[in-house]
């Protein structure tokens, strides 16, 4: 039986400054394991029209909260990007050529995940993208579960809670990516996702260095004009070498542990936190939420928490 040592990680940015404290605080505490360290990942790489990070608007506050958050225990550790970006020794390892920009055609650092990686020492790494929410059942440990399947199945590269909180009849809607079901029930995909994820850290190493590439040619062409990155983005690279590698990932199929993603980050979804955060750490969710990962800001808005009555 391998050991159970685990790091977690956690990446934001500037513009993650007005809700990163309380989403940060809620995954420590929705994941009470004891971790070998806890990173905090921080994007001070210059913005795409080479704004220095200091420079870049909310880098004042954003860089307080991060001090703080190490200060106050929270994590253990800050990585910068632009350590991990510059490190030759690094980009050689994951990259088959030096990547020509920073970041991807989306401007979301191609480091940003890697950075975690490298800074683990544990053989399993648990990453979150710092718009992720999860609800775990109180005595469930996702994580173990999670790493029991890395440890008796060979063919798969990591793992996630379930999807957003399950439906009765088990579909997940809204994903664009086909999935199975393996023979412990749990859902199966042959790509990537990247915001959430349990790795077994040897075997992701097994796919370096990943190929860079561009997203499209239209996006080749336009970056002699616009000196805007065209490249593919992280998760994508990891997909084609996972499918080349034919591993897996593997969602669990529990209302145990569940994930949500939140794609809108505007004042509504900040308002919205002081109620979303405790009502998924006590389970509840509105009915439209269910089988659906991507956060309905519209139906939590409508709907008052029912565990709190």
């Amino acid at each position: 039986m391998l050991s159970e040592s685990c790091t977690l990680s956690l990446l934001a940015g500037p513009t993650d400054a007005r809700f990163l404290e309380p989403v940060a605080e809620h995954l420590v505490k929705q994941h009470p394991r004891p971790f070998e360290a806890k990173i905090l990942i921080v994007d001070d790489l210059p913005s795409t029209d080479g704004t220095p990070a200091a420079e870049r608007s909310g880098w004042v506050q954003f860089e307080k909260i991060c001090a703080a958050l190490e200060r106050g225990g929270l994590f253990t550790l800050r990585t910068f990007l632009s350590q991990v970006s510059s490190d030759l020794a690094i980009i050689n390892k994951h990259f088959d050529r030096r990547p020509p920009y920073l970041r991807d055609f989306r401007r979301v650092p191609l480091c940003g995940w890697i950075a975690g990686l490298e800074s683990s020492t544990c053989r399993f790494h648990v990453h979150f993208d710092s718009d992720i929410f999860v609800h775990q059942q109180a005595g469930f440990d996702w994580i173990s579960e999670g790493i029991g399947i890395l440890q008796r199945q060979n063919d798969v590269l990591c793992v996630a809670p379930h999807p957003g909180p399950p439906r009765r009849d088990g579909v997940l809607l809204d994903q664009e990516a086909g999935y199975s079901a393996d023979a412990y029930g749990n859902y199966v995909f042959t790509s990537f996702s990247s915001r959430r994820f349990l790795v077994d850290r040897e075997r992701f190493k097994q796919l370096l260095p990943l190929p860079v590439s561009s997203a499209s040619r239209r996006l080749w062409l336009k970056a002699f004009l616009t000196g805007q990155s065209p490249l593919h983005n992280w998760e994508a690279l990891v997909s084609r070498r996972m499918m080349e590698a034919c591993l897996r990932r593997v969602h669990l199929k529990t209302a145990s542990a569940w994930a949500l993603h939140a794609p809108e980050h505007g004042p509504a979804f900040v308002d919205l936190l002081p109620v979303l955060i405790p009502s998924i750490e006590h389970g509840w969710y509105p009915p439209e939420q269910a089988g659906r990962y991507d956060l309905d800001l519209g139906a939590w808005k409508s709907h008052s928490p029912q565990w709190s009555k």
